[in-house]
């Protein structure tokens, strides 16, 4: 007789990015379980209030491959959010896509009008955004801007 077995919840890992759509624009909803002091390439250092962040990123192509880039804790830094994302208090929380292509600065500008605090020159050096990582004192609500937005969600993971 064949025994009933729960089904476990998944890792957020970078095999399980393969249901995301393969370009398009993204948020990736991290949080900080701690407050740290966290040096960020030429920033230096940053201190990152614990909580919820919220960071903006695009990729015409490869978006499966980006996040899972994103989601792993080893890797060559490259990105500022790979400061942030290799940090061990830090967890990608839950993922946020569009399938819009090039829509990352838009995007962040609407964040930005929303959000708690802007980190200042985040991962903009590329653009003209003030910022493409924000604070939310509360998960719940970077949630709620970000489906208000019209984003879609990829599985919330513990």
């Amino acid at each position: 007789m064949p025994q009933s077995r729960k089904k476990s919840k998944r890792s957020l890992n970078r095999k399980s990015s393969y249901n995301l759509p393969e370009n398009g624009t993204y948020a990736l909803l991290l949080m900080l379980q701690r407050s740290a002091t966290i040096k960020v390439g030429s920033f230096n250092k940053i201190f990152f209030k614990k909580g919820g962040y919220v960071y903006v990123g695009s990729a015409r192509r490869g978006l499966r491959a980006r996040v899972g880039r994103h989601l792993a804790k080893k890797k060559k830094i490259h990105w500022h959010i790979d400061w942030v994302t290799t940090n061990r208090s830090a967890k990608v929380y839950k993922i946020w896509v569009s399938s819009v292509v090039g829509a990352e600065c838009r995007l962040a500008a609407a964040i930005a009008e929303e959000a708690d605090e802007v980190v200042r020159g985040f991962g903009s050096s590329d653009c003209k955004c003030q910022s493409h990582l924000f604070y939310f004192t509360s998960r719940g609500r970077a949630e709620l801007v970000l489906s208000k937005l019209g984003l879609s969600s990829y599985k919330s993971w513990p």
